[in-house]
């Protein structure tokens, strides 16, 4: 399947989760930017960016400490999350905070 490099790691499940984490640095990134962008446009409830923002920024740093995480363990580095439970709840509230952000954003807009 893939080279052993250090025993019992899985590569396949940490290439997966490591794609998993940019993947959604990269949406959580851009959504933010959608976000101010559509403030910016039309006349948005200010309360929507906030709330939709910081949600995003959750999922960012979330993302972004499984990212560290995954590099860590490919390296052998003192940081590091073994593909299993707890990259599945580190998935999870990124992906809740994400989910989170957006549904903020979209019901507060036109006002609490």
């Amino acid at each position: 399947m893939g080279d052993d490099r250090g025993g019992d790691r899985d590569w396949e499940s940490l290439k997966l989760c490591f794609e998993f984490f940019k993947h959604f640095t990269t949406l959580a990134t851009a959504a933010g930017l959608v976000f101010i962008a559509l403030f910016r446009e039309f006349d948005l409830h200010p309360w929507s960016v906030v709330f939709g923002l910081s949600m995003m920024a959750v999922a960012l740093l979330l993302s972004l400490v499984g990212l560290l995480s995954s590099l860590s363990r490919a390296t052998g580095g003192p940081f590091e999350i073994r593909p299993g439970y707890a990259t599945f709840v580190l998935s999870a509230f990124v992906l809740a905070s994400f989910f989170g952000g957006v549904v903020a954003f979209i019901t507060l807009a036109d006002g609490p």
